[in-house]
């Protein structure tokens, strides 16, 4: 892959050459453009469109790497929350039946109430509660 990726930027730079020789009124011949497959061919030319290459190569896999890490994420996320919706669903009761199950408490906590005044009335005890008003608060104190 580093190959192809080197060998299509030796190829876009001798076009630029060429474009840029023709521009200024030049019409290369195969003899003309040896010296620069000369100097294109060199080490360090060819080290030189391989590091290009190779740098290339990274950017689009950071990039391509990047994207794929961002859907899992975004998947994952997804998937969490669908995996919770399910797991609390059964847990979450329906709107009727909270409501009928607030009202059957509510009726048997006033029935155990009522059983208890019941109980304490017949063993002949009373409840007294006092009460204080505001203007006497302020006096005792």
């Amino acid at each position: 892959m580093i190959g192809h990726i080197a060998y299509s930027l030796y190829k876009k730079h001798k076009i630029e050459y060429i474009e840029d020789k023709k521009a200024e009124g030049t019409a290369l011949t195969d003899e003309e453009l040896k010296p620069f497959n000369d100097i294109s061919s060199v080490d360090s030319a060819i080290q030189n469109y391989r590091i290009q290459a190779e740098l290339i190569l990274q950017d689009f896999t950071n990039s391509a790497l990047e994207e794929s890490f961002e859907e899992m994420q975004k998947q994952a996320i997804n998937n969490h929350s669908e995996i919770l919706k399910e797991v609390v669903k059964p847990l979450v009761p329906k709107n009727w039946t909270s409501f009928w199950v607030g009202m059957a408490s509510s009726f048997v906590f006033a029935l155990l109430l009522a059983l208890v005044g019941f109980i304490l009335k017949a063993q002949g005890s009373t409840l007294t509660i006092f009460s204080i008003k505001p203007s006497e608060q302020i006096q005792n104190k």
